[in-house]
C-alpha cells in the first residue's frame, strides 16, 4: 500500500513539472513552427523542458526544502510524541511498578504485623495456659489436701462413733445384766397339749407324751433351767398363759395375726401348718389328678382349680375336725365349698371318729395322722399350707409390754417374760444346730417337719 502511494506521488510530480514547463516556459522556444510530432518538434520541446527544469530547480529545491523541513518538524513532533508516549508509558510502568512494590511492601508489612500478632497471641495463650495449668495444679493439690483432711476427719469421727457405740453397748449390757431377773433358781412353767397328737397327748398308760413334751425337756436342759411341764387343754392354752398359769405354752400353736395381737412368739421350730385330709384306706376319695402340695400364699389360677376339685370331691361328705382350730376355721371359710362338719374337742377324738365311721374324711395337720399311717387311716389329696393355715409353730409367751406398765409388779414380770423369750430363742437355735428338732420330728411325725 505504501509503494502504491509513493508511485502515485512520483507520477503527480512529473505531471506537475510537465504542466509547468508547457505553461511557464513555452514562450522561450516556439515549437509550433515545427511540424507536430516531428524530430525538430520533440527537440524543441526537450530544449524547453531542459531550460524550464534549470529555471525551476531552485524553486523546486526551495519547495522541497520547506517540505523537508515540514516533514522534519512532523517527524520531530512524531518523535517527540512517541518519546512522550514512551516516557508516559515508562512513567506509567514505573508508577505501576512503584505501586506494586508499595503494595508488596504494605502486604509484607501487614503479613509481618499479623505474624507478630499471632506470635504475641500464641505467647499470651501459652502464658495463659501455663498460668491455668499452674492454677489447676495448685487447685488439685489443694483439693487432694482437703480430701485427705476430710478423710482423716471422717476416719476420726467413725472411730469416735465406734468407740461411743462400743461404750454404749457395754453400758447397756451391764445395765441389762444388772436389771435382768436371775432365773437360775426360777422354775419355768410350761403348758403342753394333752389332746393334740402327736404334738402332745396322753398315752395308753396315762402319761403325757408327744413331740412338744420331749422338745420342751430338751430346751430346758439347754437353758439349764428347772421346768415344770404340765398337760393342758389346747383350746385354753393362750387364755391360761395370759392369766399367768404358765410362763410359756407349747401346744402346736400356729402363728397368725390374731394370735400375734394377743401374745408373743419365739422363733418357729416346726411346720405345723401343713394340713391334709385323711380317710380310711378302703374308702379313699378320688384325687388322682390333683397335685401333691398347695401353698395358699400364691394367688394363682392353679390353686383355685385345685380347691374347686376338692370341693367337688367333698360334696355331700361328712368331715371331722377339731373344734377351735385353724383347720375348722379354714373349712368354715368355704375354701372347699359347703360341707358337712362334725367337730370334736380333741384330735384323738377326730381320729377315732374317722376310724369308727362317724365321718367320711378328717382334716387336720398332716402330722396329726402320723400315728395311724401304718394302720387303717391314710392321707389323701394334696397337702395345704400358707394363707390362714399359719406361718409355723412356735413357743407362746406373754408380750413384753413392761415398758408401758407403771406398776412395779408389771415391770418386774414384764422383764422376766422378756428374759424367758430370749432364753427360748437361744435354746431353739442351739437345738436346731444340734439336729435335736429334726430327730424328734422324724420320731413323732414320720418326716422332718422342723424349721
Amino acid at each position: 500500500m505504501k509503494k502504491i502511494l509513493k508511485i502515485n506521488k512520483l507520477l503527480f510530480t512529473i505531471i506537475t513539472l510537465l504542466f509547468l514547463t508547457n505553461s511557464a516556459y513555452a514562450a522561450k522556444n516556439d515549437c509550433s513552427v515545427f511540424k507536430k510530432f516531428s524530430k525538430d518538434f520533440f527537440a524543441c520541446k526537450a530544449g524547453n523542458l531542459k531550460d524550464g527544469i534549470k529555471k525551476l530547480k531552485p524553486k523546486l529545491s526551495k519547495s522541497d526544502g520547506a517540505k523537508v523541513s515540514d516533514n522534519k518538524d512532523e517527524k520531530n513532533a512524531k518523535a517527540l510524541e512517541k518519546a512522550e508516549a514512551k516516557n508516559a508509558k515508562a512513567l506509567e510502568k514505573a508508577e505501576a511498578k512503584n505501586a506494586k512494590a508499595l503494595e508488596k511492601a504494605e502486604a509484607k508489612k501487614l503479613k509481618d504485623a499479623e505474624k507478630k500478632a499471632k506470635a504475641l497471641e500464641k505467647a499470651e495463650a501459652k502464658a495463659k495456659a501455663t498460668s491455668t495449668k499452674d492454677a489447676l495444679k495448685k487447685a488439685k493439690v489443694l483439693e487432694a489436701a482437703e480430701a485427705k483432711k476430710a478423710k482423716e476427719i471422717k476416719k476420726e469421727q467413725a472411730a469416735a462413733r465406734a468407740e461411743a457405740r462400743k461404750k454404749y453397748k457395754a453400758e447397756v449390757k451391764a445395765y441389762n445384766q444388772a436389771k435382768k431377773p436371775n432365773l437360775k433358781n426360777d422354775k419355768i412353767s410350761i403348758g403342753v397339749s394333752n389332746s393334740y397328737s402327736p404334738w402332745g397327748f396322753v398315752d395308753g398308760s396315762g402319761k403325757l407324751a408327744g413331740f412338744e413334751l420331749e422338745l420342751a425337756k430338751e430346751l430346758c436342759a439347754i437353758m439349764k433351767r428347772d421346768c415344770a411341764i404340765t398337760g393342758y387343754d389346747r383350746d385354753g392354752a393362750i387364755p391360761a398363759l395370759l392369766m399367768r398359769k404358765f410362763d410359756a405354752v407349747m401346744t402346736g400353736i400356729e402363728i397368725n395375726q390374731e394370735r400375734q395381737n394377743a401374745i408373743a412368739f419365739s422363733e418357729t421350730y416346726a411346720d405345723g401348718n401343713i394340713a391334709s385330709f385323711a380317710s380310711l384306706k378302703n374308702s379313699r376319695i378320688n384325687t388322682v389328678d390333683l397335685p401333691t402340695t398347695i401353698n395358699l400364699n400364691f394367688d394363682q389360677k392353679g390353686v383355685s382349680n385345685v380347691l374347686e376339685a376338692l370341693a367337688e370331691e367333698l360334696y355331700g361328705k361328712k368331715v371331722c375336725v377339731q373344734t377351735g382350730t385353724t383347720y375348722e376355721k379354714f373349712l368354715d371359710a368355704g375354701y372347699v365349698g359347703p360341707i358337712k362338719l362334725k367337730s370334736y374337742k380333741t384330735q384323738k377324738q377326730v381320729n377315732l371318729g374317722l376310724t369308727n365311721g362317724n365321718c367320711d374324711i378328717a382334716f387336720a395337720a398332716a402330722a396329726s395322722f402320723a400315728n395311724y399311717s401304718d394302720k387303717s387311716v391314710t392321707l389323701v389329696g394334696p397337702t395345704l399350707s400358707g394363707g390362714m393355715l399359719g406361718k409355723g409353730v412356735a413357743v407362746g409367751i406373754r408380750k413384753n409390754t413392761y415398758a408401758d406398765e407403771k406398776t412395779d409388779f408389771n415391770r418386774t414380770n414384764g422383764k422376766r417374760d422378756a428374759r424367758i423369750l430370749e432364753d427360748f430363742n437361744d435354746a431353739l437355735n442351739k437345738a436346731r444346730k444340734q439336729g435335736i428338732i429334726s430327730n424328734l420330728a422324724m420320731k413323732h411325725f414320720g418326716f422332718d417337719a422342723s424349721m
